[in-house]
Order: C-alpha cells, then structure tokens, then sequence
C-alpha cells in the first residue's frame, strides 16, 4: 500500500531531521544532505499549506492584564508579536509570528485571523528564530552536569566556542495607592560554552577564566582595545572576547 504524499514526504524530512546536530550544539551538514533537506521541506511547506500542525498549543492567557498598571512586560523585544521561525517537531516552520513570555519561558505563536496566542509545547520546540535572533533549546540531559537550566538560550556567538544568553525577567508585584501594580525588569544571564562545558560569566574574571587556556592573549586583547565588563557593557565585551579566542583557535 502506497503512504499518502503528505505522509511519505513527512516521514522522509523526519527522517533526515533526525541526522541533524543534537539541540543546542552546532556543525556543519554535508552540502548534499543540507541540499536534500532543504528540498524536501520546500516540497513539505508546499504540501501543508497554512501550517496546521503547528496550531495544537494552549491558549496563552495574559497574567500581565490582572493588574491595575504594568511597567514594562513579560516578552522579549516588543509586546507585540515579532516575525520569525520555529523549529517544532523537527520540521521548519518559516514566515509566523511569535512572542517569547521571559518570564515564564514560553513561546508563543499567532493564530491566523485571530488575536488569540497559542502557547506552543516546550519540548516539541528544538530551536527558533525571532526579529533575527536565534535561540536554542537546551534539555535537562545536556545540563544537569552544569551551572544551566534547561530551556531557550539566545545564541551569541557559535564556533569553537559558543556564547549564550538566557533571556528572562523577574516580575515584582508593587503597592500603589491601594492598587497592585506590576513591574517587569530583565534579568538575563551570559554563559560560555566549551565543549561540554558551561561556564556562567557575570564579570572579568570569570570570562577570562572560560579561556583560561590562552590567559595572555585573552588579558593583552581586553588591554588593547579597553573592554569593559560593567554590566551594561558585558554582553558586547564577552562576545568580542569570544571571537578573538574563535579565531585564535583556527591557527
């Protein structure tokens, strides 16, 4: 019995998507192989017009709204949906919009010709890109050795060593003339992985300590062009101090 072309062209991309690099670690596929995946989900987009299986996540309920005033929100860049892709069920799913909750860590998809938000399946999202900034999903069995917590990392910087970025905000609850308010500040942490590790970075010392084994070059390039690593400059240093080492590494 011959399978339906949709069903047949499914199984062949999972197939091929299950050769890919395991989630959150980078490498470059074969140019045939990316070539073959990359035709089979043109053919796969073209056969599931409108993504319908995408749209089978819970209603995403906006807590922000319960209170009298908000100071900012829960989501990263801009309250409103941003454009972007997602990979769900290791299939790429291209032109949607999206929402990311940073508090709850929950992305979040557009319903077409609705205004309701889905809240999609954590564990059936292995990557995704949102305004030009791509994440990753790390799972419990790749950092429970390791000062991180499972869920999406902004990848910064990816080659020989990787810098990622965990994008959240905390949410304070505020007394205001016998209202309740709400208050949302960003809180995000910067980690440098090498191989297997992670390191977790929050000033100097620590990021020079993540390439620890080319102290002097890593010590004369923050010399030479005056990094600083105060907090709201640490992000921009941490990532030029990993592409120095990245590119020390290629000699």
């Amino acid at each position: 019995m011959r399978l339906p072309t949709n069903i047949a062209l499914s199984a062949l991309l999972c197939l091929f998507m299950q050769w890919q690099p395991a989630r959150g670690q980078s490498a470059t596929p074969e140019p045939a192989l990316a070539a073959s995946v990359a035709a089979l989900q043109a053919r796969y987009d073209e056969s599931f017009p409108g993504q319908p299986q995408l749209y089978s996540g819970t209603e995403y309920v906006d807590y922000s709204k319960r209170y009298h005033a908000r100071i900012g929100h829960q989501f990263f860049l801009d309250a409103a949906p941003l454009p972007g892709s997602v990979e769900y069920d290791g299939y790429r799913h291209r032109n949607v919009a999206l929402a990311y909750d940073l508090v709850r860590d929950k992305l979040l998809l557009t319903q077409p010709g609705s205004p309701i938000l889905l809240q999609l399946v954590s564990e059936r999202v292995s990557r995704f890109d949102l305004a030009g900034h791509r994440f990753v999903q790390l799972l419990p069995d790749s950092t429970a050795a390791s000062a991180m917590r499972p869920g999406y990392y902004e990848v910064l910087v990816d080659s020989a060593s990787q810098v990622l970025a965990k994008r959240s905000k905390t949410m304070q609850q505020l007394l205001v003339n016998r209202n309740i308010d709400v208050k949302f500040s960003p809180a995000d942490k910067l980690f440098v992985r090498r191989g297997d590790t992670y390191y977790p970075v929050s000033k100097k010392k620590a990021a020079l300590h993540a390439f620890a084994d080319r102290s002097k070059e890593m010590q004369q390039y923050v010399q030479e062009h005056k990094l600083s690593f105060r907090k709201d400059q640490l992000e921009a240093s941490l990532v030029l101090l990993a592409r120095h080492y990245n590119l020390l590494a290629t000699r």
